[in-house]
């Protein structure tokens, strides 16, 4: 960019009339130049000129101003530019900065100081008060004072998005709303500086003043974590670690905010577009897996979506990560410098004029209205589709919101409303996409419900049935899914088997789909009229050797041959990913620790509670049922019934309500495990389920309903033999 030094007054009236007629009147303008001269007088208002020359008396407020010579008087703020000496340095024109945007830089140190001292200080003072009045141990105290801490402060808390997120997007928004000025655009453009440094003068203002106010307010907030006796070696290494993880989301926030101030001329535009640009993947991404949801048979929605990757969203990346995941952060310093090196590039090819311009690119323009167009024609028949699932209606209402949405933004475009039918390509296309879209849906194009992996591919796979509601509980101590306890814990390395089983059950499941539409209940009736479970609700967890997790959902009907099934139900790792009794390390560290363990068994009717077990006789119960367990399989558990359940958990003198606990089916067959219970006087004789009485609930004898209603026919059931009366 070419330095000036000297402009002529007629530029000036023509760009700012007003601020230069006050500068002319009161500092002397000589024959309508603005040169290294001397002017003499006071230098007052002038919305954005600068003086390489000195000027007497007092300078006030010059919003734009940027003056390379000696000012006498006092130096009043600049409101917008530079105050810059011929020595003037990066520093001084970073304090000159600060003055210019106060109100941002307050605003990003109230809103962490809201966070890290006042919201840690009212979270750790109601955890000491809970603690006072549930009486918990000193030890239980420092648990919840390390979760409070850990919520705000550690590993990817999602709660510090609240305050980072907005924060960024003002400190971007707001340093580059300059340019949304034709005028002060010019004033910026015809001062003695390049814009490289111009750029990073912004950037890097932003950045200390988010440095400095969340450090600050995070070492005030260490120090009421010390006041309550909670700062420990591993909860300050985790704090650290999670700050350096929070630089570095900043940095690709910011650069994203930054990147939308680039591509617009307006800030409350350039506010929607950031809302856009953070919003649109993992929105796109839900939709993707609402359509997988509701069109595909076989797909599986806790699997994280079918796109499963996040690619561009740094606030997804911080969210997922793990602890001390060294790979997180500098995917976010890569996604930060991809977004600065956009925006740097959209400032260099910008020009002046589209200041005020909704949309400064062209091209950025055609993208974006195809790509609203498209996610608004999306959701919509994706909710029509809830609704009524019918082709022609949810085609129909699809594309006319995203010829809606089309016209719409045109109009915002060119901020007429006769222009809503303009570039009608742009509007064919969005129509296109969406009608392709839906279309591979529906027809499953990809070959998504027929995929089954080469097992050479496979390193080892998951292969779980969902029709059961046992509590998991993992080796540390928490609850577990159904799903998320045999994903964690199955290795089943016999692929071959269990690619036999998926492959047919998904080919059962689109032939299910094909003669009467997806049956979800699990239950049908026979032709004797009652009710039977007919099929199993079954999904697979392929693990690759390239890293990637494939997941499928299908039914396995009951006609199933059953050796198939036992291919994989009577191995080992199949029982260890189903049963907990493998995964009871919380457990047997309490026993280690002296505490007792509480036992009891049902018959499904009546509950007696045994002995507390000390380890040694843990462990004797332990050996018993693994070896008890040998015998399962899935043609055992559809030939046998369980004859009742025992139930194991954890005796403490407080009175939390989370202590875990889990129950184990016992069958007719198991021996052992049922020779430990009358050892110990924890064993009831089975029911006679031939004396339960079938029929009309109204019909029978009050001693008949007491005993219906007293019946658990869960504990006489397994996934695979449901007991009904």
């Amino acid at each position: 960019m070419t330095s000036r030094t000297s402009f002529s007054a007629d530029t000036q009236k023509k760009t700012n009339p007003d601020a230069f007629s006050g500068f002319e009147k009161n500092a002397g303008i000589n024959e309508g130049s603005f040169s290294n001269d001397q002017a003499g007088g006071d230098f007052i208002d002038s919305s954005g000129p600068f003086s390489t020359g000195q000027a007497g008396g007092d300078n006030g407020g010059s919003e734009g101003a940027f003056s390379t010579g000696q000012a006498g008087g006092d130096l009043g703020d600049n409101g917008g530019a530079y105050f810059h000496k011929n020595d003037t340095g990066f520093l001084a024109r970073q304090r000159q900065l600060f003055k210019r945007r106060l109100w941002p830089a307050a605003l990003t140190f109230l809103g962490f100081l809201l966070y890290n001292v006042v919201g840690l200080a009212t979270a750790l003072t109601m955890s000491g008060q809970y603690a006072i009045e549930e009486h918990l141990s000193a030890a239980e105290q420092a648990a919840r004072l390390r979760e409070v801490i850990d919520s705000m402060l550690g590993y990817a808390n999602p709660s510090v998005l609240m305050i980072l997120v907005p924060v960024a997007a003002v400190l971007a928004i707001e340093g580059f709303s300059w340019m949304d000025s034709r005028s002060k655009v010019d004033f910026y453009e015809s001062q003695p500086l390049s814009r490289g440094k111009r750029f990073l003068d912004i950037c890097f203002s932003s950045f200390l003043y988010f440095f400095f106010s969340y450090v600050i307010t995070l070492e005030a907030g260490l120090l009421i974590t010390g006041f309550f006796h909670a700062l420990t070696r591993a909860v300050l290494a985790e704090i650290v670690w999670n700050s350096l993880c929070v630089f570095a989301l900043f940095l690709a926030v910011y650069g994203l905010g930054v990147l939308a101030a680039m591509l617009t001329g307006n800030v409350i535009v350039a506010c929607l577009a950031f809302m856009v640009l953070i919003l649109y993947e993992p929105i796109f991404r839900a939709v993707l897996g609402g359509y997988s949801s509701e069109y595909l048979t076989t797909y599986v929605s806790s699997s994280g979506g079918l796109i499963s990757t996040n690619l561009l969203n740094p606030v997804t990346h911080y969210y997922n990560s793990a602890a001390f995941d060294l790979k997180m952060p500098l995917i976010l310093i890569g996604i930060a410098a991809l977004y600065f090196a956009l925006a740097w590039l959209s400032y260099r090819v910008r020009k002046n004029e589209h200041a005020g311009t909704p949309v400064v690119f062209g091209p950025v323009r055609t993208v974006v209205r195809i790509a609203m167009s498209v996610i608004v024609g999306l959701v919509l028949g994706l909710f029509i589709s809830f609704v009524r699932d019918t082709f022609f209606i949810n085609l129909a209402w699809m594309l006319l919101f995203t010829v809606i949405t089309a016209c719409i933004m045109q109009i915002i475009y060119d901020l007429d409303f006769r222009a809503l039918f303009r570039r009608p390509l742009e509007i064919l296309a969005s129509a296109a996409i969406v009608t392709l879209i839906f279309l591979a849906f529906l027809f499953d194009v990809t070959g998504f419900d027929r995929f089954v992996p080469d097992p050479e591919k496979v390193q080892d796979a998951a292969l779980y049935c969902m029709n059961t509601d046992t509590a998991y509980v993992s080796d540390d101590g928490h609850y577990e899914g159904n799903d998320s306890f045999p994903r964690r814990y199955m290795r089943l390395t016999n692929i071959e088997d269990v690619t036999a089983i998926a492959e047919y059950g998904q080919k059962y499941t689109r032939l299910q789909k094909s003669k009467s539409g997806f049956p979800g209940s699990g239950q049908t009736s026979d032709d004797k009229g009652g009710t039977e479970n007919t099929f199993w609700n079954f999904e697979v967890l392929y693990r690759m050797k390239n890293g990637k997790e494939i997941y499928r959902a299908f039914l396995i009907p009951s006609t199933v041959a059953p050796s198939m099934m036992d291919t994989v139900t009577a191995t080992e790792e199949y029982r260890e990913g189903t049963v907990n009794i493998y995964h009871d390390n919380y457990l047997r560290k309490a026993l280690s620790e002296s505490v007792k363990i509480e036992i009891y068994y049902t018959n499904g009717s009546e509950y007696l509670s045994g002995p507390l077990l000390d380890e040694a006789m843990y462990e004797e119960f332990r050996k018993a049922y693994t070896q008890d367990l040998e015998q399962y399989s899935y043609s055992f558990a559809r030939q046998n019934r369980p004859v009742g359940s025992v139930g194991i958990s954890l005796t403490r003198d407080s009175k939390r309500d989370d202590i875990p606990a889990v129950s184990y089916s016992i069958y007719p067959s198991y021996s052992r495990t049922i020779d430990f219970l009358k050892k110990n006087g924890c064993w009831l004789e089975p029911l006679d389920l031939s004396a339960i009485p079938t029929g009309d609930y109204d019909s029978l004898t009050p001693d008949q309903q007491k005993l219906i209603d007293n019946l658990d026919t869960s504990v006489l059931s397994n996934p695979f033999n449901t007991f009904y009366y």
